[in-house]
């Protein structure tokens, strides 16, 4: 009764948080961040660039938990469940 599964490690995703976005000071904070500035290279446009971005729409980190490994089918979840289940039954008694 006692088989335990290696659990799998939970993902992590990173995304922007677009809720309180609001497009036309994103654009205005943009376009006064670059009327006097002569960008030389990509690296600095993207440096500004992200600056502006993360201020108007930050990033989020979200884990998403790892359910099942890849080895388990479905034929043995069900093994799995049913095990669990009469587990639940004999301790009842």
């Amino acid at each position: 009764m006692k088989t335990t599964i290696p659990k799998n490690k939970p993902r992590e995703i990173i995304y922007r948080d677009y809720k309180k976005f609001d497009c036309s000071k994103f654009n205005q904070e943009l376009e006064n961040k670059f009327v006097n500035k002569d960008i030389a290279s990509l690296k600095d446009f993207t440096e500004e660039f992200l600056d502006v971005l993360n201020k108007n729409a930050p990033t989020k980190n979200k884990l998403i938990r790892a359910n099942h490994a890849p080895y388990i089918t479905k034929k043995m979840r069900k093994a799995i469940m049913k095990r669990s289940f009469l587990e639940k039954v004999n301790f009842r008694k």
